[in-house]
């Protein structure tokens, strides 16, 4: 007797078990989906009436009125709504449960929050584009790296950028002033029209609301209009243990370049104090280059970059790079965490979905 009393209360465990997990499931799929069945019901009812449930129908007895199709329940010839009133209000209802659940599961996202898991790291930085954008023949001009928009700690940044070697090349890039203090690559390749700078910082990162992360000093070689751009290789990592990329915009700007210089002798003094040794080929003792001088991007030469030059960019070795400077501030090896870090991924798809839609 014991022994079947026994094997009962373990079969009423595992099937409320089974019931809560397969609810918790349901719970946040329709949190993800609902609001897309909600507003599709009606399309449903146009098109497939009788495949279609009106939901008092089915949840009251037969014989019963339904206020909503104004019928008596019969359910043997269908429960599908009846009227258009009906099919809104069912729609209504739908929309209301999904509201419902994407609160539960917010609400649980908030719990996890507090609990020091970290559910969505918004994609919120940029890189500034420069206002000035002509110049002439022979001048030499910066090229200011920028984040803006920083919402969360950053802690490694990797830029690559693209230009057109025939009308600019690349004197210099400078680290000076830059928010980082360690730097795993600093190269160009004015054959091929490409540059890469990377690296970062050491926790807790940089939580300025933007800052500057390098310079590019372009000297222009031809008349017309030239245009540079961020290539989607680059990236921006938070320092939340995961290295998610917080990039949102990579942007891009066009030079006009121009025969005549346009610029009076206060400008080109300022220029030249620019470009004097204390900004180009600095020394500083606060930043650590692991970098080495060669003329091309990651090793690629220039034929074999070709003329997309994408493939010359090898994103495994940048990334073995970066995990030198990233540091992970993740706690959750303990196998009790197992099970936030679980909820913590559902409750991250729903709520960073509907925040990217939103």
């Amino acid at each position: 007797m014991l022994f079947l009393n026994s094997w009962k209360l373990l079969k009423f465990v595992v099937s409320l078990l089974i019931i809560a997990i397969a609810s918790w499931l349901l719970l946040h799929l329709y949190a993800l989906l609902g609001l897309f069945i909600a507003l599709a019901y009606p399309f449903w009812w146009f098109f497939l009436q009788k495949q279609t449930v009106c939901f008092y129908c089915a949840t009251h007895e037969e014989g019963q009125h339904c206020p909503l199709c104004k019928r008596t329940i019969n359910k043997s010839t269908g429960v599908f709504p009846e009227t258009f009133t009906s099919a809104f209000f069912n729609s209504s209802l739908l929309l209301v449960l999904f509201l419902f659940a994407f609160g539960l599961v917010y609400f649980e996202g908030n719990l996890l929050t507090y609990a020091g898991f970290r559910l969505y790291t918004p994609r919120t930085v940029s890189f500034s584009i420069p206002e000035k954008n002509q110049f002439s023949i022979d001048e030499i001009f910066p090229l200011y790296i920028e984040l803006r928009n920083i919402e969360v700690p950053v802690n490694t940044v990797r830029t690559d950028l693209r230009f057109d070697p025939k009308m600019l090349e690349v004197t210099e890039i400078s680290t000076k002033e830059s928010f980082a203090n360690i730097f795993v690559q600093k190269e160009f390749d004015n054959e091929a029209g490409y540059v890469r700078l990377a690296g970062g910082l050491p926790n807790p990162g940089f939580d300025g609301e933007g800052g500057l992360f390098g310079t590019v000093y372009f000297k222009a070689l031809k008349t017309g209009v030239v245009k540079v751009e961020y290539l989607p290789t680059s990236m921006v990592l938070a320092n939340d243990g995961k290295g998610t990329n917080v990039l949102k915009d990579l942007g891009s700007t066009s030079y006009i370049i121009v025969n005549e210089p346009i610029m009076d002798e206060k400008s080109y003094s300022k220029m030249d104090l620019t470009l004097g040794p204390d900004v180009l080929g600095e020394k500083r003792t606060v930043q650590m280059e692991f970098y080495e001088d060669k003329s091309s991007v990651l090793g690629a030469t220039a034929k074999d970059a070709g003329t997309n030059g994408a493939d010359a960019l090898n994103d495994e070795t940048i990334y073995e790079d970066v995990s030198e400077v990233s540091e992970s501030v993740s706690q959750k090896k303990a196998l009790g965490d197992v099970v936030f870090s679980v909820l913590e991924w559902f409750d991250k798809v729903v709520i960073g979905f509907w925040s990217d839609v939103f």
